[in-house]
Order: C-alpha cells, then sequence, then structure tokens
C-alpha cells in the first residue's frame, strides 16, 4: 500500500469516528402513552405568521395558511377541513435521550379564552404566562424563517420568553396549568388525551419541528413543539395552539470544533503526502 493511501485511509477512519461521535449527539423523543393517538395542530385563529414580537397571539405551532407550507412534517387535518399542520402525537411525553443544555421558547397563546401557565414543575419555577393578560411576548419569527429568534432572554418569569437550561437524560420537567386549574404534567402520567370520552380533559400534543423533520409523525429531533388544547376535545377544541412552546437541542460547541479539527488535518495530511 502507498503511504499517501495508507496515511488518506487512516485519516478517513479517524475522521468517519469523529463523525459518528458528532452525530450521535442528544435528541428530543416523544414517548408514547398507553391512549397515545396521531394528531395535527390547527386553527387559522390561533396563529399569525410571521409574529414581529410584542404582546398577542403569536406565531404558536407551524400550521396553515400563514406558515410555510414546505415542511416534511406536515400533514393536512381531516378536523379542520384539511388545513396542513404540524403532525405529531396526543398523549406523549417529550423525553431528553443524553445530558444536553435544552432552549425554551415561548411561541404564543393563540386566541384562547383563558389564561393559561407553563412551569418548571421540579421547582415549581414559572416561565410564561399566556394570553389575555398579554404577560410574556411572544418569540418573533421573522419572514422567510421557520426558527424563532426570541428577543426576551433575561428577567425571569413572565416577561423572558427564551431559557437555556441544562437537563440531564429522561423526561423533561415541564407543566402546563390552564387557566381553569388542570394541571398537566410531563411525567409519564398526567396528560391525558383530550379525545377520550371516559376521560374529558385538556391535553397538550408533541410534535417534532416540521421543517427539521424528515417525515410526518416523527418521534425523534433535534426540536419539538408542545402544543395545549387547554378544554376537553368534546367541548369544542381541538386545535393545539391555545399555549406553545418549542423545545431545542442546543449544540456542544465541543463537538462541532473537534469535527472541524479533524476536517482540517485531513487537509493537512493530504497535502503533505503528495
Amino acid at each position: 500500500m502507498k503511504l499517501t493511501h495508507k496515511v488518506a485511509t487512516v485519516a478517513a477512519g479517524t475522521l468517519l469516528a469523529l463523525s459518528s461521535a458528532v452525530s450521535a449527539a442528544p435528541t428530543l423523543q416523544i414517548q408514547l402513552g398507553p391512549n397515545a393517538s396521531q394528531e395535527w395542530t390547527g386553527d387559522a385563529g390561533g396563529t399569525v405568521f410571521p409574529w414581529p414580537g410584542g404582546g398577542g397571539v403569536g406565531a404558536g405551532a407551524p400550521s396553515g395558511p400563514l406558515w410555510p407550507n414546505t415542511g416534511p412534517g406536515l400533514g393536512q387535518d381531516p378536523s379542520h377541513g384539511n388545513m396542513y399542520g404540524t403532525t405529531g402525537w396526543h398523549n406523549g411525553y417529550l423525553n431528553l435521550t443524553e445530558a444536553a443544555t435544552v432552549r425554551i421558547q415561548f411561541m404564543g397563546a393563540g386566541d384562547s379564552g383563558l389564561q393559561n401557565q407553563f412551569k418548571f414543575f421540579l421547582s415549581n419555577q414559572l416561565m410564561f404566562v399566556d394570553s389575555n393578560g398579554g404577560l410574556t411576548n411572544p418569540c418573533p419569527v421573522g419572514p422567510g424563517s421557520t426558527v424563532p429568534a426570541c428577543d426576551i432572554t433575561s428577567g425571569g418569569p413572565n416577561g423572558q420568553n427564551q431559557y437555556d437550561v441544562a437537563l440531564p437524560a429522561g423526561l423533561i420537567p415541564f407543566s402546563f396549568l390552564t387557566g381553569n386549574g388542570v394541571s398537566l404534567i410531563n411525567d409519564g402520567i398526567n396528560n391525558p388525551n383530550p379525545d377520550d370520552p371516559n376521560n374529558p380533559s385538556p391535553g397538550y400534543f408533541l410534535g417534532i419541528d416540521p421543517y427539521l423533520a424528515t417525515g410526518q409523525f416523527q418521534l425523534s429531533g433535534l426540536a419539538a413543539y408542545a402544543a395545549l388544547t387547554d378544554l376537553p376535545a368534546f367541548a369544542g377544541e381541538h386545535d393545539y395552539q391555545d399555549m406553545v412552546v418549542r423545545f431545542s437541542v442546543v449544540p456542544e460547541p465541543g463537538s462541532l470544533a473537534l469535527l472541524g479539527a479533524a476536517l482540517f488535518g485531513l487537509g493537512g495530511l493530504r497535502r503533505r503526502t503528495k
């Protein structure tokens, strides 16, 4: 074997190992409950896209007719006149596969008549308060973008619309508290299916960001939406736009730097062996 070929082979093997390590990054995973079923976001009145910032409805979870309809994770909801929306699940729970920093962003309150809250339930820390009081302004989403550019990243509960939180692997410890006092907890137990006639209750939807997904009803990815419906489906609710929060895994700078160094080193080896 020629030296140049041998060096290139070793370098390529090292690069493959490093890139595999980077690709095995932490992800968000939807863990399905016993009564889980497929769901879509909907309600043209519950979302405004693009959203310039300030108080009000917010962009919400991606759904038609205003959000771009090009995401692989979008689908048409038969319960809302075949309007396209983010595909996902109800009676599911959001899980982090490995320890990571997770970004939590407030996307809006829709046109709900209730004032709902979003909390971190382990410490009972209040993060976002939505809707009529306008206490937390939804994150802006600009024209031509599908990623929020949150503008209030400090200041604490009520006002702040983005948090970065270091979390261990496992269920992400959050809850929704509806304006009529129902607590929905991401604990593997307390997120009822709102369509269940035997247990009529509010509930929240989970769906992988449809613009980052590779298909409909995906169960894992780097960003996900948690979207509340604050009344049971049998009370006329079925839109999952009453309070919307986006979660995303923050990339580790060290992993990206390591991969960059490997690429740089491979280039140097190739130059020296010519």
